[in-house]
């Protein structure tokens, strides 16, 4: 009868090289080996950070790659952190460190985040590996997604305060926020009434032929909820109602 005697090797490192013998004994005594050298060609990822991370802004959080350089190689190492498709290093609120590699060639590699901040809700961070300045030959690990919820902020063009009207005059301002999860936003009169809200990060309101009693202390309030949290924002702004240059021209 035909019998195949096979061996699988998973999570391949380079502990695993070496001579593999496979020994057969027919049913008379009589013994075949055969043997097979197993070289591990490149890089290995023994062990990375992976998965997708529910996370809060201004706490810390930590990505690692552990690898293992060829045996035999000439070069070190060359590990690079990337963040949807970029590279990316140090920054105030990063820290990249990467070790020398050790007696067994391997080496480790983390991203320190202290503190989570919104630019770094993004998907697809990875660490890439290649020996010396060889790219073609890379290796990179599984992606990692970081989800960081965050109160809102308001972003660019800002609401530039004072808000100047002309008496009678009609004008539209409005303001933007980001946050995640999205954000609700709204205007407020100087009486806290809300005179326009947005579920869509961005609330406008037209104020319509002004008469001087529209003056005061507005505010843009951009809300979100966080665990349960509410998480709140606010912009003040204030408008002032000036008279129409031919109302000066006349009184003239």
């Amino acid at each position: 009868a035909l019998n195949v005697p096979t061996i699988t090797l998973t999570n391949i490192s380079n502990e695993a090289q070496g001579l593999y013998t496979c020994t057969v004994t027919d049913f008379v005594n009589q013994i075949i080996t055969t043997s097979s050298m197993l070289t591990v060609a490149g890089p290995v990822i023994l062990d990375s950070t992976t998965g997708s991370f529910n996370l809060l802004e201004n706490n810390t959080f930590t990505i690692y790659c552990v690898i293992q350089n060829q045996i035999d190689a000439l070069e070190p190492l060359t590990i690079r952190w990337f963040r949807m498709g970029k590279v990316f290093n140090d920054t105030d609120t990063i820290t990249v460190t990467t070790t020398d590699e050790n007696d067994n060639r391997i080496v480790n590699s983390t991203v320190f985040f202290n503190p989570l901040i919104p630019s770094d809700n993004l998907p697809d961070y990875k660490c890439q590996v290649f020996i010396g300045n060889r790219v073609a030959d890379k290796i990179e690990s599984d992606a990692i997604d970081l989800n960081v919820r965050y109160t809102p902020f308001f972003t660019d063009p800002l609401l530039s305060s004072p808000v100047r009207i002309n008496f009678s005059d009609t004008k539209t301002v409005g303001c933007r926020a980001d946050g995640n999860p999205e954000a609700t936003v709204r205007i407020e009169d100087p009486n806290s009434v809300g005179l326009s809200t947005s579920p869509i990060s961005h609330a406008l309101y037209t104020f319509e032929s002004v008469t001087y009693d529209k003056a005061g202390d507005y505010k843009c309030v951009a809300v979100n909820i966080i665990d349960s949290i509410e998480r709140i924002r606010v912009l003040p702004f204030e408008v002032i109602i000036q008279d129409r240059p031919d109302m000066v021209n006349s009184s003239t």
